[in-house]
């Protein structure tokens, strides 16, 4: 086309000139309430006329849109005779006779055209101010998909493909917008596979939502890129409320991602439970017992699912469709391993004289219940990518001097338990899990046995305030890193809520203080029926001390095994793991030397920095008083008025 025709034709968007048609838009019927409920809501009634008539070109238009070709030739044999009569041609554009014209005494046809809505009034003139500019004024989504939906529905020559490539432009810019998007779920059009319903609408044919269907897609992966894994989304409150926000089509692409990673499929379960649970809350679908529902939880790798997941808590999710049987074959699925629970990285899987190999062993189970349950779901699908970098993640933890004496003064109990406060993971984006057969790198010392202890009756624990903030962060689709959350009692891996504890026992002659991991049951499950299981942390536990101003590890408790587990609600671990008796002898002997240390110190397991100088007493944490008596034995383990040590998630 010409330069100076495409620029006259512009130029006859809104013009009378050389206009042969005029349309005015009313109000469709589409989701028109009943006369009483519109009395109430002052609704209009289907039929109101909405903005100013449009000047209309017939040749642009037939040529544009056959829909609109089809109602000018209606309009035309009206205005030739009698009113024509029967059924409205297809797309909601209604003949409405003819109206008189000023110009050299021509007749201009008029027709009417029906939009859902007055708010939707800028988006239907949008659509034909395309036929005329080739140009869109629509910036945001909602705007664009409303475009795209009177394009498609009228027609309109190229008016679709041009939404969908202003959404990808948006979509592919430096800010990314792929919640923007889903926030307009209502709006989409139905996508085959997707199982959207696309606001009640049906498709026209396939090829109609085939652009669409590459936005989405591009939306899908910028969610995934945006959360990352779920133990990171499960330790930030923004990222958990932008989750809980999603519509079922950013769950499912996430639950449906290999790139979505994960700690353990454990977490994954737990964040589609909450978002579930808050759907339910707020009455919006999919509700428990509807089909979308069960193509979202089909989305789940139960098969990658913790042991304490697979026994205690799928078990007692009420929503979630798996029948006791498949249950049961489940467990045997997931349990039909060559490698004995809790052999090291890298143990070999040769098959004994009664196992079967690990691949043939799954495919055996497979062939016997084929035909009876689909074991091509995800339900017995492959893992996600690990979230937790090769040689483990290290958390740190602090309980301050003031609070160790608070809890030693305020409990009356023979043992009582005296809370840390724990670091959330921040796991730096693209780790990936070590390589098949390699051990992670060593993080601490080998732990003695642990002792299984419990926070009941005749124990006390004290909440404790203040600690070492978390560092590290991830990007969002603003472009900006999520604030770390502060510390806390309880943190989240594998699904379940982790925390570190003192054990103090009043009166004891063994001179120690215990070092134990606490297990919660997070929320919904926690009000869900879950009361009762077992669990291991899969992580190392460690007190640090320091000598001569040079920090080293105290005690180490490995709980990466499953002879290492704890019960939920309780604690386990090492009832003698901090030497407060032998912390004051090697203090007194240090006080004797004076001078100056060169504080160098371990900063994460197996990494040495040096600290600086510091006095040869520093952090023993002494007070006046009571106070110092208190915590004379604590000397070694309180450093610039704290207690700490880390934890070092193992993947």
């Amino acid at each position: 086309m010409s330069t100076p025709l495409r620029t006259g034709l512009a130029n006859l968007w809104r013009s009378a000139e050389h206009a042969d048609a005029v349309v005015q838009f009313v109000l469709s019927g589409a989701g028109a309430s009943d006369g009483a409920k519109r009395q109430r809501t002052n609704e209009l009634p289907p039929g109101t006329p909405v903005g100013d008539p449009l000047p209309l070109h017939k040749l642009v238009m037939c040529l544009s849109s056959p829909h609109f070709a089809a109602a000018l030739a209606g309009a035309a044999a009206s205005a030739a005779g009698p009113a024509a009569t029967g059924p409205a041609p297809a797309g909601a554009l209604t003949v409405a006779g003819h109206g008189a014209g000023a110009e050299a005494g021509r007749r201009l046809l008029e027709i009417k055209v029906q939009v859902d809505g007055a708010s939707e009034l800028p988006a239907v003139l949008d659509a034909l101010r395309y036929v005329y500019t080739g140009e869109l004024e629509s910036r945001t989504f909602a705007q664009l998909l409303t475009v795209r939906k009177y394009g498609e529905r009228y027609s309109l020559a190229g008016c679709v493909n041009a939404a969908d490539e202003a959404m990808a432009q948006c979509l592919s810019g430096g800010k990314q917008r792929a919640l923007e998007l889903f926030a307009c779920d209502h709006l989409f059009p139905p996508v085959a596979g997707s199982g959207s319903e696309g606001g009640g609408r049906q498709a026209s044919n396939a090829a109609a939502a085939g652009g669409f269907a590459g936005v989405l897609t591009a939306a899908q992966r910028q969610v995934v890129r945006h959360f990352g894994n779920a133990v990171e989304v499960l330790a930030s409150p923004d990222l958990q409320a932008q989750w809980l926000a999603l519509p079922p089509l950013g769950i499912e692409a996430l639950l449906e991602s290999d790139d979505f990673a994960t700690d353990d499929e454990s977490s994954v379960l737990l964040l589609f439970a909450r978002w579930v649970s808050e759907r339910h809350a707020l009455r919006l679908p999919p509700l428990p017992g509807d089909p979308s529902l069960e193509r979202l939880c089909r989305l789940v790798r139960l098969s990658q699912l913790g042991p304490a997941y697979l026994t205690f808590v799928l078990p007692y999710i009420p929503w979630f469709p798996i029948s006791k049987p498949e249950m049961a074959f489940l467990l045997r699925y997931a349990a039909a391993s060559d490698v004995p629970q809790g052999a090291p990285p890298g143990a070999s899987q040769a098959p004994t004289a009664t196992q079967l190999p690990y691949n043939t062993a799954r495919k055996a189970l497979a062939a016997a219940v084929a035909g009876v349950y689909d074991v091509s779901c995800a339900w017995y699908g492959k893992s996600r990518r690990q979230a937790l970098p090769a040689g483990g993640l290290t958390l740190s933890w602090t309980v301050s001097r003031e609070d160790l004496v608070q809890g030693i003064k305020s409990n009356t109990a023979r043992h009582f338990y005296v809370h840390a406060m724990l670091e959330h993971p921040r796991i730096p984006r693209h780790t990936h899990a070590p390589p098949p057969g390699t051990a992670p790198a060593a993080t601490g010392d080998p732990s003695p046995s642990g002792a299984a202890a419990e926070e009941g009756p005749g124990s006390k624990a004290l909440a404790l305030v203040g600690s070492e903030g978390a560092a590290g962060g991830s990007g969002s689709l603003g472009g900006s890193a999520p604030a770390a959350p502060p510390p806390a009692k309880m943190v989240t891996w594998r699904g379940l809520e982790w925390g570190v504890r003192l054990r103090l026992v009043r009166g004891s002659t063994s001179g120690a203080a215990g070092l134990m991991f606490k297990c919660g049951v997070p929320q919904p499950f926690a009000r869900g029926g879950v009361a009762a299981g077992l669990a291991v942390p899969g992580a190392k536990l460690v007190v640090y001390r320091w000598r001569k101003g040079v920090r080293e590890m105290g005690f180490s408790l490995d709980c990466s095994t499953e002879w290492e587990n704890c019960s939920f609600n309780r604690c386990y671990g090492n009832s003698e793991a901090l030497c407060l008796s032998q912390a004051t002898q090697s203090q007194a002997e240090e006080s004797t030397q004076g001078g100056t240390q060169a504080a160098v110190g371990l900063v994460g397991p197996g990494a040495l920095v040096t600290t600086g100088v510091v006095p040869p007493k520093a952090g023993a944490g002494a007070g006046p008083g009571r106070a110092a008596e208190l915590l004379e034995g604590w000397r070694e383990y309180l450093h610039e008025g704290t207690v700490r040590g880390c934890v070092v998630l193992m993947p």
